[in-house]
């Protein structure tokens, strides 16, 4: 039976010295459990299907309780709600309340590190990380239908590439930026620790709602991600920022986008090659980002 009361769900969020971010969504649903782990086809397509079962609920009312402040926001149409304000000078930690008004019983304790980093580093996931195939409609819904977090495969040599980056400079911090949508927020936590990958806050798409939207997922525009780098700049005005992403739908085009934009802020741009057709687009990219004096390496499993 579903529950007829909403209930909160707030994603790792984050904090520097200029500014705190905490997202999450309000949403009804018939299931809130995570990714369960198992070899069976019909009962990972099941658990996929959960998911996507999820009813977003607007114009709720939600607060955030810190220190003797109180924040309010309102749920958007997808049931989002974003609070974001000045970080308090001189603190390392915020404690924090984030509760529903209708329901103040539904309410999330968070506890956030102020982070100082010297490089931030944006990393797609699907075809970047996780070998997804979006550019197949029907191997990216066979994988994404009878696969879990951990059958799932991560490319060859990415954990020690992102080991790699994490060694290379102290006070590094990972954010992965994906079209694909908040519904799988768990199963992508549970894949990036399950491949031991570096941890990093998540920064996805608009949450779907209903059969229709799993079919198209990660589909539609994929705009929403370079407003979110955009967001990140401005949290981490010190930060140099790597990107990392492939070529299989629209993230060459949107990481030149944020270079020309930020040609001092931009230490490297790593495209993984996965779609033939655009190799010579992509290759002509670097060329032109590389006379702006931004690297762009463009790379093959």
């Amino acid at each position: 039976m579903r529950s007829s009361v909403p209930f909160l769900k707030v994603y790792q969020s984050f904090a520097s010295d200029h500014l705190t971010i905490v997202v999450g969504h309000v949403l009804r649903s018939p299931s809130r459990q995570r990714d369960r782990p198992t070899k069976n086809p019909f009962k990972n397509a099941l658990e996929m299907y959960r998911r996507y079962q999820v009813k977003p609920l607007a114009g709720e009312k939600v607060f955030l309780k810190y220190g003797g402040e109180t924040l309010e926001v309102i749920t958007d149409r997808k049931g989002f709600f974003q609070f974001e304000w000045p970080t308090p000078s001189g603190v390392n930690t915020l404690e924090m309340t984030v509760a529903l008004a209708a329901f103040p019983t539904e309410s999330e304790y968070l506890k956030l590190e102020v982070k100082r980093p010297s490089e931030v580093v944006v990393s797609d996931i699907d075809d970047t990380i996780l070998v997804s195939h979006s550019t197949s409609l029907a191997r990216k819904l066979y994988l994404l239908l009878t696969k879990n977090h951990q059958s799932r495969r991560a490319f060859d040599g990415v954990k020690d590439f992102y080991d790699s980056l994490s060694e290379s400079k102290a006070g590094l911090l990972f954010f992965y930026v994906s079209s694909s949508e908040w519904n799988l927020y768990d199963f992508l936590e549970s894949f990036v620790a399950d491949k031991q990958l570096p941890g990093g806050v998540f920064l996805l798409q608009d949450i779907k709602s209903g059969i229709l939207d799993l079919f198209r997922s990660g589909g539609g525009s994929h705009s929403h991600k370079k407003s979110k780098i955009d967001t990140l700049m401005k949290v981490y005005p010190e930060a140099g920022f790597t990107l990392i992403g492939d070529s299989g739908q629209q993230d060459p085009d949107i990481y030149q986008a944020v270079a020309f934009s930020n040609p001092d802020r931009i230490c490297k741009i790593y495209i993984r090659d996965v779609r033939k057709s655009r190799r010579s687009k992509v290759i002509q990219m670097a060329s032109t980002l590389r006379k702006s004096g931004v690297d762009m390496v463009f790379f093959s499993e």
